[in-house]
């Protein structure tokens, strides 16, 4: 009589949201993509990196650039990005605001939005100063 192994299945990890913790916004939990313009990316990371912008608006404006469902209502509302960190931040935030979202959700989400957008950046972490930012990018 042959002894043959019992077929063992794979054991299958569930998928871990590592978002699950984290609230929903206007009753959506976001989905962030990163953004198709090089440009806006190295825009809001300058604007990081150069601490002008102030925090909330930093981290609207990242959630506004990284969630596409936010950016097309605000389109659809005038407000598009136009290369203005702090007005496009103050638009998402004002709009986020009118929506019943408190400050700390933004806070939150605004941690992933400056990940995706951060996200292989080339030449960030060269980068000193804007000058070299804009070669790095071709502006």
């Amino acid at each position: 009589m042959s002894k043959t192994k019992p077929q063992v299945e794979p054991r299958v990890e569930p998928e871990v949201d590592p978002f699950a913790d984290f609230p929903d916004i206007m009753g959506k939990r976001p989905v962030l993509r990163v953004p198709d313009k090089l440009a806006e990316r190295y825009d809001v990371m300058w604007a990081a990196q150069e601490g002008k912008v102030q925090a909330p608006r930093l981290n609207a404006c990242m959630l506004g650039l990284a969630w596409p469902d936010l950016r097309r209502r605000l389109q659809v509302a005038g407000r598009a990005y136009t290369g203005d960190v702090a007005l496009y931040g103050g638009w998402v935030l004002e709009y986020l605001i009118e929506h019943g979202v408190p400050f700390s959700a933004i806070a939150i989400w605004a941690v992933p939005a400056s990940n995706v957008i951060g996200a292989n950046l080339p030449g960030l972490e060269l980068a000193q100063t804007k000058p070299e930012v804009d070669d790095a990018v071709g502006n």
